[in-house]
């Protein structure tokens, strides 16, 4: 038995270069650190995503060094680490912060919304975390939460979450069109002037990823903060058109689309004609939206918007 174990331990080593074993066992140590920690802060145990987040670089590595279609593709592999390392980890991190007061506002009677007040010593720098139940806030009945919500979601969880991701998709987009663009302007403004030494080649390739990050974050907070803006704004009309007429309905979500676009034309300054189509795609955006939530409303309460039960009393009226 030791004999075969040698000759299997020999085996992986002449197949297994010892730069990738070693790669291999820091990243092993190091999420499972990383693991534990989060675990034991938080008290939760969620499937080892921290674990699995930081172990997937082994293979985008090898695949960089080994696969010429990856290898040549340097904003998608700039963008594969900036999300598995530099935004999922964090995300992580807040969401199992998240749920460890959540299930402390369980355990101590509250709900799964307890407010969290943080209140700081400055004389001694220690920070005490209150917790505070809804039962002691200001409470909003159940009637008004289901009149008011879209999607199964309260106004300001909608707002919070359309916005996020909104703004994380723009990021991507401008991120990765950003990254194209700076490194297409690099070897045009270059093109002219190439390295002729081996060092050459290095620092021309170095300074062209440079330039590639510094394009996609700009182009990521470009794009993410107008998307964002743009959500930000429709969601928050929608919501303020809704408190008005008293209820979540299709013509609030016509409303915040038009405002959206009319606001964006004014910002802009599009054109006539480019403002016009813009307020026509609000409007339809608004619409289309809006009635499938109103659709999803009254499947789920069996309770029909204002406007259709003041069409169905008029159409009556008249036909009576």
């Amino acid at each position: 038995s030791d004999s075969v174990t040698k000759d299997v331990i020999s085996r992986i080593r002449k197949s297994v270069p010892a730069s990738v074993a070693a790669m291999a066992a820091t990243f092993f140590f190091s999420s499972i650190l990383h693991e534990v920690t989060i675990v034991v802060a938080c008290h939760r145990w969620n499937h080892a995503l921290f674990f699995f987040s930081q172990m997937m670089q082994i293979p985008l590595i090898i695949l960089s060094e080994r696969a010429s279609w990856f290898k040549n593709q340097q904003a998608l592999r700039n963008w594969s680490f900036w999300l598995a390392m530099v935004s999922y980890q964090p995300f992580l991190l807040c969401l199992y912060t998240y749920k460890a007061f959540e299930d402390r506002a369980k355990a101590m009677g509250g709900s799964p919304t307890s407010l969290i007040a943080v209140s700081a010593n400055a004389t001694t720098g220690i920070i005490n975390i209150n917790m505070t139940s809804t039962t002691e806030t200001e409470k909003v009945s159940p009637e008004t939460q289901t009149q008011f919500e879209r999607l199964r979601l309260a106004t300001d969880d909608r707002i919070v979450l359309m916005t996020l991701i909104s703004t994380g998709v723009g990021a991507l987009a401008g991120g990765y069109l950003g990254g194209q663009l700076s490194g297409r302007q690099y070897l045009a403004e270059r093109a002219h002037r190439l390295p002729t030494t081996v060092s050459g080649w290095f620092f021309y390739q170095k300074w062209k990823n440079y330039r590639v990050l510094l394009g996609a974050m700009k182009g990521a907070v470009r794009y993410g903060s107008k998307i964002g803006g743009c959500v930000l704004a429709y969601s928050s009309i929608e919501a303020a058109v809704d408190r008005v007429v008293g209820e979540a309905q299709m013509f609030s979500s016509v409303a915040a689309g038009l405002g959206t676009a009319v606001g964006m034309s004014l910002i802009t300054k599009l054109p006539r004609s480019s403002a016009k189509r813009a307020r026509v795609a609000g409007i339809a955006v608004g619409a289309i939206t809006g009635a499938a939530q109103d659709a999803v409303r009254y499947k789920t309460t069996l309770q029909p918007p204002a406007y259709v039960v003041w069409a169905h009393n008029k159409i009556k009226a008249a036909t009576s």
